[in-house]
C-alpha cells in the first residue's frame, strides 16, 4: 500500500491521522510517517487495516 493510498483511505472515511491510528492501534506519528513515505506498514498492520476498514463500512 502506497503512502497516497493510505492517505486516500483515511480521507475517504473522514478520519484524522490520530483517529485513523486509534482504529488500527498505532500512533498518530506512525500514520504521519506512512503518509510521508518515511515508513511502511507491516503486512500484519495491513491485514488489520483491511479488517477495520470493512467494519467501518458496515
Amino acid at each position: 500500500m502506497t503512502q497516497q493510498q493510505i492517505k486516500d483511505l483515511r480521507a475517504k472515511h473522514g478520519l484524522t491521522q490520530r483517529a485513523f491510528g486509534d482504529v488500527i492501534g498505532v500512533t498518530e506519528r506512525t500514520v504521519q510517517r506512512w503518509e510521508g513515505g518515511d515508513a511502511k506498514p507491516s503486512a500484519q498492520v495491513l491485514e488489520l487495516l483491511q479488517i477495520k476498514l470493512k467494519e467501518l463500512e458496515q
